[in-house]
């Protein structure tokens, strides 16, 4: 058995890039291995391919699984407003029909921009630029949307608060992660220098 696996070693090792990657130098300069293998992680769907790292792969999973779930829960929350509230203010569920179909582009939208990053997709970073920009115009409407409901002044008053706080958040949030694709080294090296312009 220990024979058959060393001759299936042996067979794999004969490619070149295999033998470097095993750490057979005797192959190709270290520099060559070094670059052969950044070009192969950099591959969609290559064997040898490897996520984000870091702040990046941090980013990725907030716009793949953290900002889909709380825009869901706001919207479903919405939806859940007791029928005592429906009553008086007729127009909340024109509202929350709004606020759910905003959402969920929002949330495809959020999707397509963190699985591009994760998969080093060509042009995944001006996904993501674009994204946030999007993001930022949607919490702008959303913040706005709950005043056209009608609702009392005293409730008013305390909405504009949470609003501008949320949208003070959706803000920086924004320009935060703009400025770390557009400087970070770790983006320009994983899709290259063109893609954070």
């Amino acid at each position: 058995m220990d024979e058959q696996a060393a001759a299936r070693r042996d067979q794999t090792l004969e490619h070149p890039i295999a033998r470097a990657k095993a750490g057979d130098c005797d192959v190709l300069e270290p520099d060559a291995t070094q670059e052969i293998l950044i070009r192969m992680e950099k591959r969609p769907g290559s064997l040898y391919f490897t996520p984000a790292r870091g702040w990046l792969l941090f980013f990725c999973c907030v716009l793949l699984f953290v900002l889909p779930y709380l825009l869901l829960k706001s919207s479903v929350d919405l939806f859940h407003v007791s029928d005592a509230i429906k009553s008086a203010y007729p127009r909340i569920e024109n509202v929350s029909l709004v606020y759910s179909f905003i959402a969920v582009g929002t949330i495809l939208l959020s999707i397509r921009a963190g699985y591009r990053l994760w998969v080093v997709s060509p042009g995944a970073v001006v996904t993501a630029k674009r994204f946030l920009v999007i993001f930022w115009v949607t919490s702008l409407i959303l913040a706005l949307l709950p005043f056209t409901v009608g609702l009392p002044a005293t409730t008013t008053s305390n909405m504009q608060k949470t609003s501008l706080w949320s949208l003070t958040r959706d803000s920086a949030y924004c320009v935060l992660w703009w400025l770390y694709l557009h400087r970070s080294r770790r983006v320009r090296s994983l899709y290259g220098s063109n893609a954070t312009s």
